[in-house]
C-alpha cells in the first residue's frame, strides 16, 4: 500500500519540532536600563468630564491620561508628567503614600491664580487617592485618600485660593469630602444624597467659599462656611422655568453660576440659588461650559461653540463657531482669547474666540481600550488600533498623528453589512461600537506595504499602507478573537495567533495575495498572546496564557 501524504499542517509542525532551537534559560537579573517617559498620545475625553485646562498661558495645556497628569507645551509639542516613575513589579499594586497616582485618573481641576500651576486630580481603584500637585515642578504638594469604601473619586474641584479641595466618591452614599490643602486634613465628610455627582466647580469670586455639585436631576449649591450649618441646598426653578437635566456648570469672577441643560439652554443662577435667566445656546444638550474675563462659551451635541459676552450681568450673543470634528465635547476652557476644547472622541482642539485659527492639537483612541501596537521602523512611525473603529499612524519624530483609517465602514466593504461565518467567541469590552468595529491587534508588512488589522471576531482585514481607505481582503478563518499577529521578516507569511488556541499561517504570493498555508493546533492549550519570528523567517515562537 502506498504511503499517504502527510497533511500540510503536520508536515509544518514536524519541521518545527525536529529543528527547534534549544530552550534559552531565563535571566532573573534586572536589566541595566532606565526608561524615561517622553510623550503620551491619548486623552480620555469620553471618561473624564471637565478635565482639560490651559496652564500658565494659552500655549500650555494640562489634562489626564491613564494614571498620568500631562502638561503639554503646544509651541514645542513637548510634554512633562506628574507620574510615570518606575515601580518595582514585585511590590503591592497599591502602596500607601505613593508620590503619584496608582490607577486611572478620573477627574482633574486647576486652581486659578497668576501662575495657574496648582492642580488637583483624583483616581479610581482601591486607594481612591487625591493628589494636589505643582505643574511647574510636577511634584505632589498634598495627598488624601477617600478610603477603601469610596469606589473611586467621581469628581473634584480645587478652590481658586488653592486652600480647599471638594471631592465626591463613587459609593452609594455619594459622600462629599472637603480637605484643607495646607493643613493636609479632612474638614468635612457628608452624604450628598442618592444621585451620583459628576461635576464640581468652586466659585471664582474672591473669598467666596462656595461650590456647585452637578447631578443629572439637580444642582447642589454648597456653602461649607455657612454658620447655620445648612451645608447645601438644591437650586430652584421657580414658576417661570421648566426643569431640565444638567450636564455641566461653571462660575464667573462675580460668583454667578451657569449650568448647561439638556434643553440646549445656559441657565443663570442668582446668589439665592434661584434660576433667573436662560440663554438659548444649542440645538441639543449643552455638554460643557467655561466663563472667564467677561466671555461665556458653551458647546453641545450640535458640534458648535456659542460665545456670549457677560459683563456685569448683561449678556449678549456674539457668534456661533462650527467645530468640524462632529463629536461633542465635555471639556472647555478659555484664556486670553483662545478656547480649548476636549472632545469625547479623544480630539483636543483650539480656536480663537473670534472663530479664527482652528487647530487640532491631539488625536487619540477614545472608546473602549487601545489594543494594537506596531513599530514601522523604516518610516519612523508606529501604528495603533483600538475598540473605537480606528487605527492610527503616529510620527515618533514629530510626535503627532500623520494618518488614520477605519476598521470598518460601508464603503470599505462595498456597501454591504458586515458578515462573519458561524458564531464566534469575542472578548469583553467597554466599547459602545459593534464587535466588528473593535480592533484587537495590528501588524505591518514592509515587503508588500500591507497593514493587517484584526477585529474582535478574529477576522483580519488587510489594508494598503499607502491608502488606509483601501481594503484588499478580509481573512475569516479564526474561530475566536486574535490578540497577536506578525508578518515574517521575508514578507512571505502572516501568522495570526487566536484565542481559539490556534495559530493560522497565511502564505503571501509575489502578487500580494493571501492563501491559507497551515493551522497550528493541538500544541497550545490556551489563547495565543504573543508571536515572534526568527530573522531568517524559518521559526515561529508563540506564547500562550
Amino acid at each position: 500500500m502506498a504511503n499517504k501524504k502527510a497533511p500540510k499542517d503536520q508536515f509544518f509542525l514536524k519541521q518545527i519540532n525536529e529543528t527547534a532551537p534549544a530552550e534559552v534559560p531565563s535571566n532573573p537579573t534586572k536589566p541595566d536600563v532606565k526608561f524615561e517617559l517622553e510623550h503620551v498620545y491619548g486623552f480620555s475625553g469620553d471618561r473624564n468630564k471637565a478635565c482639560l485646562y490651559f496652564g500658565k498661558d494659552n500655549n500650555e495645556i494640562i489634562y489626564p491620561t491613564a494614571a498620568l497628569g500631562v502638561l503639554h507645551d503646544l509651541k514645542t509639542n513637548t510634554q512633562k508628567f506628574f507620574g510615570g516613575i518606575e515601580k518595582d513589579k514585585d511590590a503591592e499594586k497599591y502602596l500607601p503614600n505613593h508620590p503619584n497616582h496608582q490607577d486611572d485618573i478620573t477627574t482633574l481641576d486647576i486652581a486659578g491664580g497668576e501662575l495657574r500651576n496648582i492642580v488637583a486630580s483624583g483616581e479610581c481603584g482601591k486607594m481612591s487617592s487625591i493628589h494636589v500637585w505643582d505643574s511647574i515642578s510636577m511634584t505632589s504638594i498634598a495627598q488624601f485618600s477617600l478610603g477603601p469604601t469610596a469606589k473611586g473619586v467621581a469628581a473634584l474641584s480645587i478652590s481658586p485660593c488653592q486652600r480647599y479641595v471638594a471631592a465626591v466618591d463613587q459609593s452609594n452614599d455619594h459622600t462629599m469630602h472637603i480637605y484643607n490643602v495646607q493643613r493636609k486634613k479632612m474638614l468635612l465628610s457628608l452624604s450628598a444624597g442618592s444621585d451620583a455627582i459628576f461635576n464640581i466647580q468652586w466659585s471664582k469670586k474672591a473669598n467666596d467659599l462656595k461650590f456647585v455639585a452637578v447631578t443629572s436631576r439637580s444642582l447642589q449649591f454648597w456653602n461649607p462656611a455657612d454658620a447655620s450649618k445648612k451645608l447645601f441646598k438644591n437650586g430652584t426653578f421657580g414658576s417661570k422655568f421648566t426643569q431640565t437635566k444638567f450636564n455641566c456648570a461653571v462660575f464667573d469672577e462675580d460668583g454667578i453660576c451657569y449650568s448647561g441643560g439638556a434643553n440646549g439652554g445656559i441657565h443663570i443662577w442668582d446668589q439665592k440659588q434661584e434660576l433667573g435667566l436662560v440663554l438659548k445656546a444649542h440645538a441639543g444638550d449643552v455638554t460643557a461650559l467655561t466663563c472667564s474675563q467677561g466671555t461665556l462659551v458653551s458647546t453641545g451635541k450640535d458640534d458648535m461653540l456659542s460665545v456670549f459676552s457677560c459683563e456685569t450681568g448683561e449678556y449678549q450673543f456674539l457668534r456661533r463657531i462650527p467645530l468640524e470634528v462632529y463629536h461633542f465635547a465635555s471639556s472647555l476652557d478659555i484664556l486670553d482669547g483662545k478656547v480649548l476644547i476636549g472632545h469625547d472622541n479623544g480630539v483636543i482642539q483650539t480656536v480663537n474666540v473670534d472663530g479664527t485659527n482652528k487647530q487640532v492639537v491631539g488625536i487619540s483612541h477614545h472608546d473602549g481600550e487601545s489594543w494594537g501596537l506596531e513599530v514601522v521602523q523604516d518610516k519612523g512611525t508606529f501604528l495603533t488600533c483600538g475598540d473605537d473603529n480606528q487605527f492610527y499612524e503616529y510620527s515618533v519624530k514629530d510626535r503627532k498623528c500623520v494618518k488614520k483609517g477605519k476598521v470598518w465602514s460601508y464603503d470599505l466593504f462595498d456597501g454591504k453589512a458586515y458578515e462573519t461565518p458561524n458564531v464566534k467567541s469575542t472578548a469583553s469590552t467597554l466599547s459602545s461600537y459593534p464587535v466588528h468595529q473593535q480592533a484587537r491587534c495590528i501588524t505591518f508588512c514592509p515587503r508588500f506595504q500591507h497593514v493587517a488589522v484584526s477585529n474582535n471576531f478574529g477576522d483580519v482585514s488587510i489594508f494598503d499602507y499607502n491608502d488606509f481607505s483601501k481594503r484588499l481582503v478580509t481573512l475569516k478563518r479564526a474561530k475566536e478573537w486574535n490578540e497577536a499577529m506578525s508578518y515574517s521578516p521575508s514578507g512571505e507569511f502572516l501568522a495570526v495567533g487566536s484565542h481559539d488556541d490556534s495559530i493560522y499561517l497565511y502564505k503571501i504570493s509575489d502578487g500580494g495575495e493571501y492563501k491559507h498555508h497551515a493551522t497550528i493546533s493541538m500544541i497550545h492549550s490556551s489563547a495565543i498572546t504573543a508571536l515572534d519570528w526568527t530573522k531568517d523567517s524559518k521559526y515561529l515562537r508563540a506564547v500562550d496564557q
